[in-house]
């Protein structure tokens, strides 16, 4: 972890340059920051969020921040292609008939 002193004064995640030393720290405390304000106040032109769901180290908190930041519902419903789809390959899952696992039923939905 940095050193107070070692932090630059301002990170701006809307400047290639910062984002390039913002992937450059292996501090998920910084990625957490560096996501929320993509998210949520700069955007994300250069690609930061799709680089991070990819590192093994993002914690809990930060999935979190990107998956209630996201239109989650249009994604989860498949309404609108995952902003993932082309930067992680998710392998398609095929119930095999001669599993142990049993899937229960669908809930029926009242409307």
């Amino acid at each position: 972890m940095l050193q107070d002193t070692d932090l630059p004064d301002e990170i701006d995640i809307g400047r290639a340059a910062d984002v390039d030393w913002v992937k450059a720290q292996a501090d998920p405390a910084i990625w957490h920051e560096a996501a929320v304000a993509a998210l949520a106040y700069r955007g994300d032109r250069h690609g930061f969020v799709p680089w991070l769901v990819q590192q093994p180290e993002m914690d809990r908190a930060t999935a979190a921040w990107i998956l209630l930041a996201s239109p989650f519902r249009e994604f989860l419903t498949g309404a609108r292609a995952s902003m993932w789809a082309t930067a992680v390959a998710v392998p398609e899952t095929r119930r095999n008939p001669d599993s142990p696992v049993r899937t229960k039923r669908p809930h029926r939905v009242f409307e």
